[in-house]
Formats: structure tokens, C-alpha cells, sequence
């Protein structure tokens, strides 16, 4: 940190770094939105709830997702 700050030169493995927790970052949303997707579907077979319930969780993941 203190090289960084001296020299305003950012250290040789934080692009490589960056890309990686980028990538496990969109992982992550990806999973967790189409996790959020599988729940709609679920309350929509399962009858658990009113079915616009389970509409409104497929609905609010798939436009969440493409957005």
C-alpha cells in the first residue's frame, strides 16, 4: 500500500486480482438471481401461496437478471 501510494504505480497482480473477483462476483449474482427464479417456480407448483406470489419471484429474477 505504502509503494502504491509513494510511486502512484498500482502492483503488477492487482489487474489479474481484479478480473478474478469480477468474475466470481458475476458468478454469484447469476446463481443467487436464478436461485431467486427456482423459489418462484417452486411456490408456483408447490400452491404454498397465491400464484401471483410465485409469478412475482420469476418475474422480478428474470428482469433483474437481463438488466
Amino acid at each position: 500500500m505504502e509503494r502504491t501510494v509513494a510511486t502512484g504505480a498500482i502492483p503488477d497482480g492487482f489487474p489479474s486480482f481484479d478480473a478474478w473477483a469480477n468474475s466470481l462476483f458475476a458468478a454469484h449474482l447469476a446463481s443467487a438471481y436464478a436461485a431467486f427464479a427456482l423459489l418462484g417456480a417452486a411456490v408456483l407448483t408447490s400452491g404454498v401461496a397465491p400464484a401471483w406470489f410465485g409469478w412475482l419471484g420469476v418475474g422480478w429474477a428474470l428482469l433483474i437478471t437481463n438488466g
